[in-house]
């Protein structure tokens, strides 16, 4: 049935158009493989010569279903991750390779995007973070009809507090700004100053740490469109009420069609029946 399928795909070469025209979502894309291999193999022929092959390899490529073919294809993958990762360690390489992926979104005709990624310390993880929201606001402007989201990990390979601060930083920048944008107010301090800590503060239920929720920008924005829709729904109702009265005029109409109906029937008969009693009456 595949090869059936292959073939028929082969002779309408028309197909990989349409399929590439179609828009098309993707939801919990891993970040180290949407980076293009070719640009990351460029990068690792200047900078990790010796590891450049890795990022040509592809896990699929490894046959079987025992326990060895999994460890080989295990093996091949953390090649490729490892390779990925010495490729986007600099700065400029990850912005160059975040470009990358997402043009080839754009190229693809994707429509919406979540990159699933762990937060680096590189050097830290909100500068990090901060990186890849600047080259996807950059790449908003070139490719306006390709939506790109992160969705953040806790980094299962760490340490608790690891893991913690992956959390921190999330609540925080989501609450800042659930956006793409990296310019925010920062609503995690308090009045002195100080720096609170947001996961604990939503734990434990503290009044003073705003929840999650949409910034106050975006909700004057949804203002117009919400009063917006009450008016529509005002004269909907205002119509509604109309069409009854308008209909109960009518039943009125011909409730009092049909009285007058049955009085003329029942002044028809009336005279008739004049007419009988006159015609009797006479020689």
């Amino acid at each position: 049935m595949t090869n059936s399928l292959a073939n028929r795909a082969a002779d309408l070469p028309f197909l990989t158009e349409l399929c590439q025209a179609l828009p098309k979502v993707e939801l919990h894309r891993h970040l180290t493989g949407a980076m293009p291999t070719n640009a990351v193999q460029h990068i690792l022929s200047e900078v990790a010569p010796d590891i450049a092959e890795d990022a040509l390899l592809v896990t699929p490529r490894v046959t079987g279903d025992g326990p060895e073919a999994q460890e080989r294809a295990w093996q091949v993958l953390m090649k490729q991750c490892h390779a990925v990762k010495v490729a986007s360690t600099d700065d400029a390489h990850l912005r160059q390779l975040l470009a990358a992926a997402i043009e080839q979104l754009a190229l693809d005709n994707v429509i919406y995007c979540e990159f699933r990624i762990g937060i680096k310390p590189q050097p830290t993880k909100r500068a990090y973070l901060d990186t890849l929201l600047d080259v996807i606001h950059e790449q908003r402007q070139r490719f306006p009809h390709t939506t790109v989201r992160l969705l953040l990990s806790i980094a299962r390979h760490g340490d608790m507090p690891y893991a913690e601060e992956n959390i921190d930083v999330a609540i925080d920048y989501y609450t800042r700004q659930p956006t793409t944008s990296r310019y925010m107010q920062d609503t995690t301090r308090d009045d002195g100053g100080k720096k609170r800590d947001g996961r604990k503060a939503r734990c434990q239920g503290d009044p003073q740490q705003p929840q999650l929720q949409q910034p106050q920008q975006t909700q004057q924005a949804q203002r117009p469109a919400q009063q917006q829709q009450q008016q529509q729904q005002q004269q909907q109702q205002q119509q509604q009420q109309q069409q009854q009265q308008q209909q109960q005029q009518q039943q009125q109409q011909q409730q009092q069609q049909q009285q007058q109906q049955q009085q003329q029937q029942q002044q028809q008969q009336n005279s008739r029946g004049s007419q009988l009693n006159s015609s009797r009456k006479s020689p």
